[in-house]
């Protein structure tokens, strides 16, 4: 494993290869035995993705977006919180990634945090819930209507 510092700094390269090695280090790490690895990752990644689509798309085809999300039911309440804040970065003005973490069924698995979290992450957590429920509506009511075409006269 690379030190914090140098994962930091590919990550923030404009170097993509470095990036990507930095990307793949860090998604490896929420998965350690080690919270404080945990910790630093999740931090780092939330950081990177603030506004930064790039990064945002390049975690989520990683594979980051489920580590992150199960990291939402860990122990330590810190960590949970570091994780809650990624994802709500991470989602930001990225609707591939907020489609992602419908289909991770986030909405169920984060609800029940909103009372846990910290007031701030609460807050951007509810946000979070309420697009994607406004998005998974949406999709909802744009999907073919079978039973109407049973309606239909027949000639």
């Amino acid at each position: 494993m690379q030190d914090s510092s140098q994962l930091r700094e590919f990550l923030f390269s404009s170097n993509i290869q470095q990036r990507n090695e930095a990307l793949n280090s860090l998604i490896g790490m929420l998965s350690s035995n080690e919270s404080e690895e945990q910790l630093e990752a999740v931090r780092l990644l939330s950081h990177a993705a603030v506004g930064d689509a790039e990064i945002q798309n390049a975690i989520r085809r990683a594979h980051g977006l489920p580590a992150i999300m199960d990291l939402t039911a860990h122990p330590n309440n810190l960590i949970r919180n570091e994780a809650l804040w990624a994802l709500f970065a991470l989602t930001q003005n990225n609707p591939l990634n907020k489609e992602t973490l419908r289909n991770l069924n986030a909405i169920p698995r984060l609800e029940p945090l909103l009372r846990e979290a910290d007031p701030i992450v609460s807050s951007s957590i509810n946000i979070l819930l309420h697009e994607l429920q406004t998005a998974q509506a949406f999709a909802v009511s744009q999907s073919p209507n079978v039973s109407s075409s049973s309606n239909q006269p027949n000639h």
